[in-house]
């Protein structure tokens, strides 16, 4: 070790630098922002801390309050040591050694950087993940953080009917979801309050659940919902009671479509015009209980479509009428 330990108190803008010694003296700060020129100049400022041949800034590790960022990428990409520090670790420590100091961020990039110095035992640099590795952190925590915010608006939906609709809290506990459920949000969506779910019909409930997926037992949760909804129970005034309603209905793009959707035509339809309707065939009269058609006639001045073979006069074919009576004998 070099004996020189850095931190970087990041924010959207500028990131202040400190590095301390050995005595947690501050021996270099600076304020750098989050672009290529400002990792550079980080850079040069570690490499220029000492003058030995024997020092190099890959001997110094930077402590920072996280683990991601466009910042903590570059410093990585350049071989820089990073060491991520929890906020509460920071702010813990904090306490300790100014309870009255009041929050700076030239004095956090020192606090960071007398953490590694003091407790660098038990924080760990990031390890050398390939990009694969990476990706999937990525994607995992992003997974995570949607499970959180899906908990989230279920804990703030359920509080919600808890005070203007506890039917409806009630209405889908027996089954998996919960209020997470398709036609739990339809009917939601489609009644906020306990006013306007006692005015559904069997009939609005029917399709309403079919429209969010359900297929089985649909007329028995039909039923079943139509008599809870109708059960008597404390309610709001009317203006407090819609006032509510506002927070609990579904955006209206959650909810399932109930009519089918229109037909697109094309954009040319009505350019393009239509053929004139064909005139009805004619009747014709009824003859021996039958429609007979009459026959067509050719034209005997156009020539005959097959025209005659060309051959001698005495071959041709001229009828039965041309054989003697000696060919005509059976």
């Amino acid at each position: 070790m070099s004996g020189l330990w850095a931190g970087i108190d990041w924010s959207e803008h500028l990131n202040d630098l400190a590095v301390v010694d050995k005595a947690g003296m501050v021996v270099a700060r600076a304020r750098v922002a989050e672009t290529p020129h400002g990792v550079k100049e980080v850079m040069r400022l570690l490499a220029g801390l000492r003058s030995s041949h024997r020092h190099s800034r890959k001997d110094v590790p930077i402590a920072i309050e996280t683990s991601r960022g466009l910042l903590v990428e570059a410093l990585r990409a350049a071989g820089q040591p990073v060491v991520p520090i929890n906020p509460v670790v920071v702010a813990n420590h904090r306490k300790l050694a100014a309870p009255a100091t009041v929050k700076s961020d030239r004095g956090d990039a020192a606090l960071l950087a007398n953490i590694l110095r003091v407790d660098g035992h038990r924080h760990r640099p990031l390890p050398a993940n390939t990009d694969t590795v990476n990706a999937v952190a990525e994607l995992s925590r992003t997974q995570l953080q949607a499970h959180h915010t899906r908990q989230l608006h279920y804990n703030r939906l359920r509080s919600v009917l808890r005070e203007v609709h506890p039917a409806a809290c009630r209405a889908w506990s027996d089954l998996p979801g919960n209020l997470l459920r398709p036609e739990a949000r339809a009917i939601l969506a489609l009644a906020p309050t306990p006013t306007t779910a006692a005015r559904l019909t069997k009939r609005q409930l029917r399709e309403t659940l079919a429209a969010a997926g359900r297929t089985r037992l649909v007329d028995a949760h039909a039923n079943r919902l139509h008599a809870l909804f109708r059960e008597p129970a404390l309610r709001h005034r009317a203006v407090v009671e819609n006032a509510l309603g506002v927070r609990v209905r579904v955006p209206r793009r959650a909810r399932p479509r109930m009519r089918h959707p229109r037909r697109t035509h094309h954009p040319d339809r009505r350019r393009v015009p239509h053929p004139p309707p064909r005139a009805p065939l004619p009747v014709l009269p009824r003859r021996w209980g039958t429609h007979r058609r009459p026959a067509p006639r050719r034209d005997r001045r156009r020539p005959h479509p097959l025209p005659p073979r060309p051959g001698p006069a005495r071959l041709r074919w001229r009828g039965p009428h041309h054989l003697g009576k000696q060919h005509l004998r059976h």
